[in-house]
């Protein structure tokens, strides 16, 4: 409960902006405004990454926006592009599935490895399971 009020502060502050950003992305605060999900999405078209991977998470889980894997592999693939290597993962999931993207499991692989440099566990158990 403690940390809800930190949602207004969204707008303000680079800090609070982060360590907001952080709560929602593993799901201790799940309350967000408009104005929140704007202010990532203009931010991952600046080039911010975690901001991008924020985005495309709440388009795949379709919390608090309508669920769209399409935008999310999108956003995912932005994210992937501006150095955040768990978007790698995500996107390269989506491709290894074929869901919001096409099924292509050469560029699944080519993003679990991306993501596995980027030091993501997962990624690099799924890439040596793509790789037999």
């Amino acid at each position: 409960m403690f940390m809800l009020e930190f949602v207004p502060l969204i707008l303000t502050g680079e800090i609070v902006k982060k360590r907001v950003l952080a709560l929602l992305i593993v799901g201790i605060v799940s309350n967000i405004n408009a104005d929140a999900f704007q202010n990532a999405e203009k931010a991952c078209n600046e080039g911010k990454g975690r901001e991008c991977l924020f985005v495309g998470s709440w388009y795949m889980s379709g919390k608090h926006v309508k669920q769209d894997s399409v935008k999310a592999a999108e956003f995912f693939s932005k994210a992937c592009e501006f150095g955040a290597a768990i978007g790698c993962y995500n996107l390269g999931n989506m491709y290894a599935r074929g869901e919001g993207v096409k099924h292509l499991p050469g560029k699944a692989k080519q993003l679990f490895k991306k993501a596995c440099e980027g030091g993501i566990e997962n990624a690099c158990y799924n890439y040596k399971i793509v790789n037999q």
